[in-house]
């Protein structure tokens, strides 16, 4: 934050300005009279950004102050608007995490006892279900819907996995553990061609056969396929290529293509139009968002919930009870208790807000 004294143009201004005055008084060109001056301006620039950056530093608690209650005003507002629906989404959070854990503990001594690898791996990505519902739900009160809605991606690719892993025979999920092996060794391959350039510590020759042993292994085990593809240890129950949409198509969760590649869309560095966003979407003027926004939860609430829901079903139905099974049903009342209360609070569907961001790239193309 630049201090108050000054802004990042004034010197620049002032610079153009004074060289006008120059110019019309030594009778030289101002091309000529600017060549010489941005000479002079490279060898000042050090000492100008020293002076900006002690100055920054000295206002730094006020700073930090300000913000902290700007920060705070917000989040309170926020969730004064969502609070029905951000007290429910933490309710089913809450659920998924206990059920989990008991199923975990409830199976883990049967599971070690039949060298058990399915409870593993699913118990491995419902935890990391939990936790990246926690992230959305942080990014929603935060008031960043747009963000919440491409950490939402993530959530649903575990969900997707979990699914076919639990549908699956153990040898399914014996290959994806082991494909961790070979996604190990190509990154240290990749460490270590950018090491130098990166600053990076060197990578220990020991540590780095190490991984090229293990990965030999695993490929020997399962076939030279296994080592090509982020999603080859799914092939034998896919007919084709083995990619992720076909993973979705075998578990019956294509349909969340269309949410998929918009989730995405924010992820990259495409061009995205003024008012193009979630955060927004309530917005009448243009606005280039940098900041937070109470706008348009409902739809990365909803895809959370659901895909959460999911995730701890596969865990769930992998290994049966009667109280188990009654939890997915909970959590799917907590889902459509979701969707209704944040649709009531903002009414800004998906498919209103992509109605409004095709006028916007139509009519604001910039």
């Amino acid at each position: 934050m630049p201090p108050r004294k000054w802004r990042l143009n004034e010197a620049d201004q002032g610079l153009q300005k004074a060289l006008v005055k120059m110019a019309a008084k030594s009778g030289l060109s101002e091309d000529k009279l600017s060549k010489i001056v941005s000479e002079e301006i490279e060898k000042m620039i050090p000492a100008f950004a020293d002076h900006i950056f002690t100055d920054c530093k000295a206002r730094l608690p006020e700073m930090v102050n300000e913000y902290a209650e700007l920060e705070a005003g917000f989040r309170e507002r926020n969730y004064s608007r969502w609070k029905e629906g951000f007290d429910l989404l933490q309710m089913l959070i809450v659920t998924s995490h206990e059920a989990g854990e008991a199923v975990y503990n409830g199976e883990k001594k049967r599971s070690e006892e039949k060298n058990d690898l399915k409870l593993g791996a699913l118990a491995s990505l419902h935890a990391r279900a939990v936790l990246v519902s926690r992230e959305i739900f942080c990014l929603a009160k935060g008031g960043f819907p747009d963000g919440a809605l491409g950490r939402w991606r993530t959530l649903h690719e575990i969900a997707v996995v979990a699914t076919f892993l639990s549908r699956n025979s153990q040898l399914v999920s014996k290959r994806y553990l082991a494909k961790r092996h070979v996604i190990a060794f190509e990154a240290a391959k990749q460490y270590r061609e950018y090491e130098k350039q990166a600053g990076l510590d060197p990578f220990g020759d020991i540590e780095f056969q190490q991984l090229s042993d293990i990965k030999d292994a695993v490929v020997s085990e399962f076939g030279f396929e296994f080592s090509k593809g982020d999603w080859s240890w799914a092939k034998p129950e896919l007919s084709g290529t083995a990619t992720f949409f076909q993973i979705e198509k075998a578990v019956g969760l294509d349909h969340w293509r269309p949410r998929y590649k918009w989730a995405c869309a924010d992820t990259h560095g495409n061009y995205r139009p003024p008012n193009a966003m979630l955060g927004t979407s309530e917005n009448r003027g243009l606005v280039l968002l940098a900041g937070e926004s109470n706008s348009a939860m409902a739809d990365p609430a909803q895809m959370m919930a659901i895909s959460l829901a999911i995730a701890t079903s596969a865990l769930m139905t992998a290994y049966p009870t009667i109280d188990r099974l009654a939890v997915t049903k909970v959590m799917d009342k907590i889902c459509d208790d979701i969707a209704n209360t944040f649709m009531r609070l903002g009414p800004e569907t998906m498919k209103e807000h992509r109605r409004k961001r095709r006028i916007n790239k139509s009519s604001s193309l910039l």
